[in-house]
């Protein structure tokens, strides 16, 4: 069983850092976060000066809005403000009215957000209330007189929170997984350069959030790793079957159950009851192959999502090919296709050797895997390709 770490879980250390230290790191902090940050903290909101309040609109800038002016004034108000925490000790305060909330959030978010959207952002800050979501019910206050069980399909990050809930719930929940662990998606895609375009606190759970994420855009090993942490912290993993799969579900009317009908990796059939099914199998794992005759091509295709081993035994047989692979066709996912040239860099680490990318010519094969991401539609190819017997060059 993996041990979590529970460390990256936990509240927010005391600042004890000295005055070098400090500026050195507000040289990388993201400021317009950092301010709402410590004027919670310090619960004075005249640290959000309106001469600081960011600008939004430009997309993707890395500064978080800010002029080159107000990088510098808002570095010289941060660095008061933690010099005081620091030496005060002053600590978070959950006395902040509704106002100071949304007063907060609106400088954060440049001016323009409205009271509608205070509640959801409090939710995703895990702020004042601690895991809102988390059910006011159990199995026990309803004053059944009989069992209740539940299945959740899928151990991935939508059935992990599934099985959770229903844990917090006292509901008997089984977790049905093909695969040997949990992560779903981040276990069974391990092409080079996989990671999200989501920022890591919103593809995280808001009531386990992490202070050590290692990139801000998180890779998939980093999210493989913390939805397998998640699993041990929410004590699920012994409620997962592993290398199963489910075959069929029926509902029986009379019985007012699911009858599942499931496989398991010795090849056994058997059929388990519960009353409730949740379905979390997602949509990132079954690849979409192109429609090819043989011949057409002088070696193999293999997934992209195969490429790349996680270190891990059973994987390595998997992913064999990879000091094989020589060439690579790429070809960009529909409505997507302008990212997938931000990968050629990691594809060429793995096969040592520039990729290509593909375009579509009328009456020729596509030298693309389709995959239901649109940013990993690749092919590799084991040693070169051959289209109608010529070599690609």
């Amino acid at each position: 069983m993996r041990e979590a770490n529970m460390s990256s879980f936990q509240d927010t250390l005391p600042l004890t850092a000295d005055d070098d230290t400090i500026l050195e790191a507000l040289a990388d902090a993201h400021l317009p976060s950092l301010l709402p940050a410590l004027a919670q903290i310090l619960c004075d909101l005249s640290l959000l000066r309106e001469d600081l309040v960011p600008d939004t609109s430009p997309a993707m800038r890395a500064i978080g809005g800010y002029s080159d002016e107000q990088i510098v004034a808002a570095r010289k108000v941060a660095f008061e403000a933690l010099k005081r925490l620091r030496d005060d000790g002053a600590s978070a305060s959950d006395s902040l009215s509704d106002a100071d909330v949304h007063t907060m959030l609106q400088h954060l978010t440049g001016g323009e957000l409205t009271e509608d959207y205070v509640p959801l952002l409090l939710e995703e800050l895990d702020y004042p209330v601690k895991d809102a979501r988390a059910p006011k019910w159990t199995t026990g206050s309803l004053g059944r007189d009989k069992p209740f069980s539940a299945v959740v399909i899928g151990a991935g990050m939508s059935g992990i929170l599934a099985a959770h809930r229903l844990n917090q719930a006292g509901v008997d929940t089984t977790i049905i997984e093909k695969n040997p662990e949990t992560g779903g998606t981040w276990y069974d895609n391990t092409y080079p350069g996989a990671r999200v375009d989501n920022q890591n606190h919103m593809y995280s759970y808001s009531f386990a959030q992490k202070s050590d994420w290692p990139y801000f855009y998180s890779t998939g090993e980093v999210l493989y790793d913390y939805f397998n942490e998640c699993t041990d912290l929410f004590g699920i993993r012994d409620r997962i079957r592993f290398n199963t799969e489910v075959l069929a579900a029926d509902w029986d009317e009379d019985a007012a159950a699911w009858r599942i009908r499931i496989r398991t990796q010795d090849g056994e059939e058997e059929t388990i009851e519960a009353h409730a099914l949740i379905s979390s199998t997602g949509q990132l794992n079954q690849p979409k192959l192109p429609d090819i005759r043989p011949g057409e091509f002088r070696r193999a295709i293999i997934p992209l999502r195969t490429l790349g081993p996680r270190g891990r035994p059973e994987r390595k047989a998997r992913h064999c090919h990879r000091q094989r692979s020589q060439r690579i066709a790429a070809h960009p996912g529909s409505g997507q296709g302008s990212q997938q040239p931000c990968h050629f860099p990691a594809y060429a680490n793995v096969v040592r050797t520039r990729p290509e990318l593909s375009r579509r010519r009328p009456g020729k094969p596509q030298l693309a895997f389709q995959s239901h991401t649109a940013l990993c539609a690749v092919v590799p190819i084991l040693d070169f390709l051959d289209i109608g017997g010529r070599a690609a060059s």
